[in-house]
């Protein structure tokens, strides 16, 4: 409602500084990481800048967090990185690492994947898609759930599903389900093959995500697979 005072506020972690709050046209709106702000009379989107601060000796950096949320995934694509995490957390940098701003995607997103010109993000029943990685547009996936993990390559994303078949897309927008393939808890693609890893060994292979050979990690189908020594303290 206009005319209401709002807190705003950003958690910022070793590692990172606070810069300022600006508005989607750039203004500055507060200097403060806790702030209070006066809504306006219209829709507005403030977007919290912050940036890589000074490495501190001895002290290593495992994740990084905005406003409190845990980033757990990343993409790069339109000259963009951008990382996804809890509560619709985004984050985005358009020099290579440098300097990052907030944004949010509207979902609690657990994987991002880009291709054809666009980031396609994932949570567990919700699907979102965006070009600059500020403006993110909801899927209607008619009432599909158990998302695990997506991956782009041969034209299209592929998003795996937990206990269920996976789905295919070229846009983000449009998915189809994949009967071929039973479940999946995680898919990446390299070297021309799609590879989704399920549970018991059970695995996927397809060189262009529409048909499919099914193998296990033990028998390895006509995929060449290495076994890592571990090591052991």
């Amino acid at each position: 409602m206009a005319g209401t005072e709002v807190n705003i506020n950003v958690a910022v972690y070793p590692g990172y500084m606070f810069v300022n709050w600006t508005d989607e046209n750039g203004q500055v709106i507060a200097d403060s990481e806790d702030a209070w702000f006066t809504m306006p009379a219209r829709d507005i989107t403030l977007t919290a800048n912050i940036q890589a601060g000074e490495a501190v000796e001895g002290r290593e950096i495992n994740y990084v967090h905005i406003s409190g949320k845990q980033i757990v995934d990343y993409a790069y694509g339109n000259g963009m990185y951008i990382g996804v995490g809890d509560g619709g957390s985004v984050i985005r940098s358009t020099d290579n690492g440098e300097t990052w701003s907030q944004t949010w995607s509207g979902l609690s997103a657990e994987a991002v994947a880009f291709g054809n010109n666009r980031f396609v993000a994932i949570s567990n029943d919700e699907i979102a898609y965006s070009e600059d990685g500020i403006e993110w547009t909801k899927v209607d996936i008619s009432g599909m759930t158990g998302f695990r993990d997506i991956a782009f390559g041969g034209s299209q994303f592929i998003v795996v599903r937990q206990q269920n078949h996976p789905i295919k897309s070229r846009d983000g927008q449009q998915w189809t389900v994949i009967e071929e393939v039973t479940a999946g808890e995680s898919i990446a693609y390299g070297n021309g093959h799609f590879i989704i890893v399920g549970r018991g060994n059970n695995c996927f292979s397809s060189t262009d995500g529409n048909l499919w050979q099914s193998f296990r990690i033990d028998d390895c189908g006509d995929m060449d697979w290495a076994t890592l020594p571990m090591a052991m303290e």
